[in-house]
């Protein structure tokens, strides 16, 4: 049923075909003169356990983990590390001797972005979303010393579930939004603004996560995780009101370094992140002529 086996990693995911994984994580097998193989396998929601019962089956030696799975995978496994628990989420899963353990690289990979799109924290940040990657953009706000964090998403229960699940954890306070009343308040306040939704990705490409920018501190970031398209329509709007914006990019390629590292037990090589980073923006630019 999924193409998987001993010599094959992939990602799993609902929809799957905006992923640019396997590219990076080819790059990396070529780079490292690696005889291994990279895939996006489609899985639906209801056949998530014979997914993992094909992983034991041919001995897939790595997966990882995007939309809409990444808090749905962790009963299927058997170990999860202690970064992952914390935080409730998982994106990056390995299997060896037979057994399935859990790990999450989002948060190195949002804090690897933000250094390099030059963001230092200072003053509140707003996160749109409260799925698995709103809590690795907790995680990360929290160890980069953001004092205040408003989550917002269209499901007020599950930006509840996240901060009880937080709240006692954390050293920076975190503040239940309604995103009907609350957003347009706090968006002058703001110096970060992260969309951890899947809203504005391709082939949605002209939807936006926030009517009424125009409202946002001029100098304000704004970091879109959405990285297909490159620039999406938020970082669009945040351009014209004078904000800095951070792809997604950068964050999807650092958290497959991590991920790698994870799985072969070894540091990447020093400048493959570039080679990554302008190898996959020159594709942009041709997908886009």
């Amino acid at each position: 049923m999924f193409k998987i086996g001993l010599k094959t990693f992939c990602v799993i995911g609902h929809p799957i075909g905006h992923t640019l994984s396997p590219a990076i994580h080819q790059t990396v097998y070529e780079a490292l003169g690696m005889d291994f193989k990279y895939t996006a396998v489609h899985v639906l929601p209801e056949n998530l356990s014979d997914f993992v019962a094909e992983v034991h089956k041919t001995e897939c030696p790595g997966f990882n983990v995007t939309i809409p799975y990444k808090e749905a995978i962790i009963p299927f496994l058997d170990d999860v590390h202690p970064s992952a628990t914390h935080i409730g989420a998982v994106n990056t899963v390995k299997q060896e001797n037979g057994a399935l353990k859990g790990f999450n690289t989002d948060v190195f990979g949002m804090m690897e972005a933000l250094k390099r799109g030059g963001w230092t924290p200072k003053g509140k940040v707003i996160c749109l979303g409260a799925g698995g990657a709103a809590r690795a953009a907790v995680e990360a706000m929290n160890l980069m010393g953001v004092k205040a964090l408003i989550l917002f998403d269209v499901i007020q229960e599950r930006v509840h579930n996240l901060v009880c699940d937080f709240q006692r954890q954390l050293s920076m306070d975190i503040i239940e939004g309604d995103i009907k009343t609350d957003l347009i308040r706090y968006l002058p306040e703001v110096n970060l603004l992260i969309n951890a939704t899947p809203v504005g990705m391709w082939p949605n490409s002209d939807r936006s996560p926030v009517s009424g920018l125009d409202r946002i501190a001029s100098g304000a970031t704004v970091f879109d995780l959405v990285y297909k398209p490159l620039k999406t329509r938020l970082m669009r709007e945040a351009e014209q009101q004078g904000c800095k914006i951070i792809s997604g990019l950068g964050m999807l390629i650092a958290q497959a370094l991590a991920a790698d590292e994870i799985w072969f037990n070894q540091k990447m090589p020093e400048g493959i992140f570039e080679g990554i980073q302008e190898k996959l923006r020159s594709q942009f630019e041709i997908m886009q002529d």
